[in-house]
């Protein structure tokens, strides 16, 4: 059978907290969902791991030999994106990033959630699961790694952006013509 979890982190970022998060678990044949709420305390660590990931990242990438299109396919590399920044480096920031999220989403305040997804889910479904914020940067961490979702079969992952009222759309289309 097919469920579909809906995560929605209402309003906060990593720096002040979600004192808000809401889980709705639906499943094929019932029109109302099962509604779990918790919150998730602040983590500016992850902010800082993400960004230094970022980096290492972009460096790594920026390392790789560029292939030059005029020249009989001979590779070139750029001596300029050489850096410091090593493959273990890399792999070791990016275990470390996937160890707080994994940290923050074990939290108490999460724990709430937590328990009554991994109770409500076995292996065997396929889960597709949607995550909704209006946060960029919750967007682009490793969500995928979450042990949550590594121990359940999920068919697909998605971020929605997340508004109450739809006041954003609704302002923008409703502005009058100024002449």
């Amino acid at each position: 059978m097919s469920k579909l979890v809906v995560i929605n982190l209402g309003y906060g970022d990593l720096e002040q907290g979600f004192k808000q998060v809401t889980a709705q678990l639906w499943e094929v044949g019932n029109p109302l969902p099962e509604k779990f709420v918790a919150s998730l305390a602040p983590a500016v660590e992850i902010i800082t791991l993400y960004q230094n990931w970022q980096m290492g990242y972009q460096t790594l990438c920026n390392r790789l030999p560029s292939r030059s299109m005029d020249e009989d396919d001979e590779i070139e590399i750029d001596a300029a994106g050489i850096t410091n920044v090593s493959d273990i480096d890399f792999n070791q920031l990016s275990q470390k990033l996937q160890i707080s999220l994994n940290d923050w989403l074990k939290s108490v305040d999460f724990l709430n959630i937590d328990r009554k997804l991994r109770s409500a889910l076995n292996s065997t479904e396929e889960i597709q699961v949607i995550i909704e914020t209006n946060n960029i940067l919750l967007r682009r961490l490793p969500w995928h790694c979450w042990d949550f979702l590594m121990i359940i079969l999920i068919r697909q992952l998605l971020f929605l952006n997340w508004n109450i009222n739809g006041s954003q759309t609704q302002n923008s289309q409703n502005s009058p013509d100024k002449k």
